[in-house]
């Protein structure tokens, strides 16, 4: 029988009065993409932000191979094989997409006391490259770039970092459809070697494609964890927001309302 990659075991986290995650637990196999669903404020963030070390958790164990498990910074949990791709922005503006992908690890490129540019732009069109990410140019500085654009450096330095783990928060709703696909086919590559994603976003339909099972989290608080097979759209809303919510969505009322007499008149 498989042993957990990762456990997380009674999670408890607070901003003052606000209880963010009441003892929340999750566990990740091996060779799997886990979903993280549940609506706005159901932890989601916070718990994976404390797995990447982002920030600590105030209560509540986590494990890395059965091994206990805590990093203090996100350099630290790198460093132990976890990256994480923020929902927000995390690169530098004034730094070149090559010092992005290699932050941290410049003396890799420094010579008789001089950092190489030209080395380091070689090795990140290597990385650029291997994801996909033709058309962005190691040499760029990221403040010239598209949102997106930044999303794929950000993407190419986790790849380089070459996680066992990879936390994926809301990343795709950022992204083109050729920008989607080069994330799942990292995605991909990842499982096929034996490890591991956590992926979030809200799009129900993406995370029934594209995770072997889905953990629900709701107003902070563990609900339930199902496997593909047991996957419905319908179910997993109800787990989200605690009732059955109908398809239909818009007013009723309206239906009959509609009117060719114009409610508003511009002129100029």
């Amino acid at each position: 029988m498989k042993k957990p990659l990762f456990r997380a075991e009674n999670i408890v986290k607070s901003f003052g009065v606000t209880k963010a995650l009441k003892k929340v637990g999750l566990t990740l196999m091996p060779g799997e993409v886990l979903g993280l669903i549940g609506e706005n404020g159901s932890g989601k963030s916070t718990l994976t932000s404390i797995i990447a070390g982002i920030q600590p958790a105030d209560d509540g164990q986590m494990f890395l191979d059965e091994q206990p498990y805590c990093s203090h910074n996100s350099v630290e949990a790198i460093q132990k094989g976890i990256c994480m791709i923020l929902q927000e922005k995390a690169t530098f503006d004034n730094l070149s997409v090559a010092q992005n992908i290699f932050i941290g690890q410049e003396k890799k490129f420094i010579k008789n006391g001089i950092l190489e540019n030209a080395v380091m732009n070689r090795e990140a069109r290597k990385v650029l490259d291997n994801i996909g990410a033709v058309n962005v140019h190691p040499e760029s500085k990221i403040g010239m770039l598209s949102f997106e654009d930044g999303k794929l450096v950000e993407l190419a330095r986790a790849v380089e970092a070459k996680p066992r783990i990879l936390i994926v928060d809301e990343t795709t709703t950022a992204l083109s459809r050729t920008g989607r696909d080069i994330l799942y086919e990292i995605m991909s590559n990842l499982k096929k070697n034996n490890n591991s994603v956590i992926f979030i976003s809200h799009d129900i339909d993406e995370m029934m494609d594209k995770c072997d099972r889905l953990t629900i989290l709701r107003d902070g608080n563990y609900i339930d964890t199902l496997e593909k097979k047991d996957y419905m759209a319908s179910k997993i809303r109800k787990l989200m927001v605690g009732r059955e919510l109908s398809d239909n969505y818009y007013r009723m009322d309206m239906d009959d309302c509609t009117s060719t007499e114009g409610v508003l008149s511009v002129r100029y």
